[in-house]
């Protein structure tokens, strides 16, 4: 450290850098504490629910599916085997729309896509819910 002489005091400067103004370098780079960060704060509460809520549909859909199958069986004459098909049938179906939903949501956004698609489940379902004849 230098010393200087004339006024007494020590020049820090060589060990500990230049002084930084209150916050400094470290504060601005930290995540979450710019501007930017304020305007798209996360809610992990909200996205764990809306992410819930969605296995749920899917867990109910499956249900409705095997609930369906006896009678699938007797209103079209199918045996097991045939029964073995509408499942792996609907299995495909939905696995290859979960991959065009997926891509599709790298493009137009994440967001966006899951609630179309929540949209457009529930609107279907309700739509085959009040359908009077089968």
């Amino acid at each position: 450290m230098a010393t200087d002489m004339a006024e007494g005091k020590t020049d820090t400067t060589a060990v500990h850098g230049p002084a930084r103004p209150a916050g400094g370098r470290a504060a601005a780079q930290r995540p979450g504490s710019g501007p930017a960060s304020t305007a798209g704060s996360r809610r992990p509460g909200l996205a764990l629910m809306v992410i819930s809520l969605a296995q749920l549909m899917l867990v109910l859909d499956e249900l409705i599916v095997n609930t369906a199958l006896p009678h699938i069986q007797r209103a079209l004459h199918f045996s097991g085997t045939g029964l073995e098909w509408v499942v792996t049938g609907y299995a495909v179906t939905f696995g290859g729309l979960l991959m065009l939903g997926g891509r599709a949501g790298d493009i137009l956004g994440r967001r966006r896509m899951l609630s179309a698609d929540i949209l457009g489940f529930s609107l279907a379902s309700l739509l085959g819910g009040l359908a009077t004849t089968s």
